[in-house]
């Protein structure tokens, strides 16, 4: 369950957007029909994928499709743009690309520290963008993006099409333009996974192996630094704390304890368990003294369940719940008194909620 979860805000609106025709096409028989209005005339269909705040904590960066379709309108391929929220979840704005965001290996957004420039991709191409001026220009042209350094220095990512079982990495010098290969190398059994910059130019990426997969150190030079077993660098679920050079990260080995939170200090190599039960998603406090995370919880008829999101302290073990209606995602404000999550109002409609938090 927690894969299949785990790509739920990416394919959401793919699945959407297969039934709604169906549901549209009687509605003038069954005005009714959960999904279009009571005349049958418009429904809003709205996917929000990614978020990422911004260093201050003013705003939120995703991708988001949003439209609006009449009865037998025949429904566009998925269509994201990168959109800016404000603090409280609400909408602020758009930013239009001469093509559209898509799923890929990583789908991330990286956000310089003064919030000037954004890293992205948008179709299969680098861009760089400038939100205050919604300018965007092509860095680099047919590049899977994989992760990018906080200081949006570099940008790893790989140029191979996504049926090659061996892809070429490259590592690009994006603080230049023309962007500079500093290095490129090959790498088998790229997981379709966003990466995780490291201290001292290093970056972590998932590889699958024979049991399922594993993490990656690499440095900018392409040589590999150490391996670690049954990891994975999953969407929302990987988080680096500089300070103490550790990394936060779930569990992927074919176990029962798939799906549970490991840290491991990459200066010692010491690992140790942080949650035994399976996650959706998580995020650390950079003083590492909290986590928040996303467990399915049964109901009361001990046959369904519901996603939900509790607060732990990781100092004395205290831990309470913050909320039950979530979809997915749970993303901590740099302060960590706020959280940002994706909120299903209805099957066409997900939207992004934030909600305060404290500290259990």
């Amino acid at each position: 369950m927690l894969e299949t979860i785990r790509q739920m805000n990416v394919s959401y609106n793919k699945i959407v957007r297969t039934a709604l025709p169906y549901l549209c096409l009687y509605t003038a028989i069954i005005v009714a029909l959960s999904g279009c209005d009571s005349v049958g005339t418009n429904t809003d269909i709205q996917d929000i994928v990614e978020v990422r705040w911004q260093p201050d904590g003013s705003a939120i960066y995703g991708f988001m499709d949003k439209l609006t379709l009449t009865q037998y309108q025949t429904i566009p391929p998925a269509s994201y743009m990168i959109t800016k929220f404000n603090s409280d979840g609400s909408f602020n704005k758009s930013i239009p690309t001469d093509q559209p965001a898509q799923s890929d290996i990583s789908f991330s957004i990286y956000i310089s520290p003064n919030a000037s420039e954004l890293i992205t991709q948008v179709g299969s191409d680098l861009y760089q963008i400038t939100p205050a001026t919604n300018a965007y220009s092509k860095i680099y042209e047919i590049f899977h993006l994989l992760v990018a350094s906080p200081d949006l220095h570099y940008a790893v990512g790989s140029i191979s099409q996504s049926n090659h079982p061996i892809k070429t990495v490259v590592i690009a010098d994006i603080s230049v333009q023309p962007a500079r290969i500093v290095r490129q190398f090959d790498v088998a059994g790229i997981a379709l996974e966003p990466g995780i910059w490291l201290n001292n130019g290093r970056f972590a990426i998932t590889l699958q192996d024979s049991v399922k997969t594993h993490i990656t150190i690499f440095d900018t030079t392409g040589a590999t630094i150490t391996a670690i077993a049954g990891a994975e660098t999953a969407y929302h679920n990987t988080v680096y704390a500089p300070s103490s050079n550790t990394m936060y990260f779930r569990n992927q080995a074919q176990l029962k304890t798939d799906g549970s939170v490991d840290k491991i200090n990459l200066t010692s190599m010491q690992r140790a368990n942080v949650l035994p039960q399976g996650v959706e998603s998580f995020d650390v406090s950079q003083d590492e003294g909290m986590i928040v995370f996303n467990q399915y919880i049964y109901n009361s008829d001990s046959t369904t369940q519901t996603l939900t999101m509790f607060a732990k302290n990781l100092t004395t073990g205290n831990q309470s719940q913050v909320t039950n209606d979530v979809l997915s995602l749970a993303v901590l404000s740099p302060a960590a008194d706020r959280v940002a999550y994706i909120h299903q109002r209805d099957v066409n409609y997900n939207e992004l909620f934030v909600k305060g938090i404290t500290r259990p």
